[in-house]
């Protein structure tokens, strides 16, 4: 169950959220309710059937959010507010194909997920499949060192909690290298 405000309220964030959003959602009370609050059951629906249209569609979405939301980053020059929220990563990552995604997408990914992860344990791991499924498209290496030398402390904190929890080993190797002067704070 949640209450009506929860669910006006994640509505709220989620569009305001969403990449390209121009519109902020509302929510209230109804005349006459007494400033109660309304219950709403959640359900769950059972998982998709193979060949079922909605994993189809599902997939096709997610390859559409991200197409379009990595399109708008690069058109904006890599503007760091033009990375996903962190829900619509995970979104995004439990419906497309890992394996066919171009070096743009990960990096895309990779910042989007850095950039929001701050203290949310319960994304960590998606976020660590992440990068074991696509380790063969960019070494993690490469990736932690672009995420580490990022101009944002908030994605370079997020990148060191994820090398050390990926595998300790890489990250002693990846936070004692020696960086380029040049390549930022």
């Amino acid at each position: 169950m949640t209450t009506g405000s929860e669910l006006g309220l994640y509505v709220q964030r989620r569009v305001e959220t969403y990449p390209g959003s121009q519109q902020t959602p509302d929510f209230g009370t109804f005349a006459f309710d007494n400033r109660g609050e309304m219950l709403i059951p959640l359900t769950t629906q059972p998982p998709d059937a193979p060949g079922d249209g909605r994993s189809n569609a599902r997939r096709e979405r997610a390859q559409r959010i991200l197409s379009d939301a990595s399109d708008r980053w690069l058109e904006q020059g890599c503007n760091e507010r033009r990375l996903l929220d962190l829900d619509t990563v995970i979104e995004v990552l439990a419906e497309i194909e890992c394996t066919a995604l171009s070096a743009q997408a990960i990096r895309f990914l990779d910042e989007s997920a850095a950039r929001n992860l701050g203290d949310r344990d319960q994304h960590v791991a998606a976020i660590l499949g992440f990068l074991r499924e696509t380790e063969a498209l960019e070494a993690p290496s490469a990736r932690f060192t672009r995420l580490l030398q990022h101009r944002s402390p908030q994605i370079r904190r997020s990148a060191v909690r994820l090398v050390r929890e990926l595998d300790p080993r890489l990250a002693s190797r990846v936070l004692c290298e020696p960086r380029d002067p040049g390549a930022g704070p």
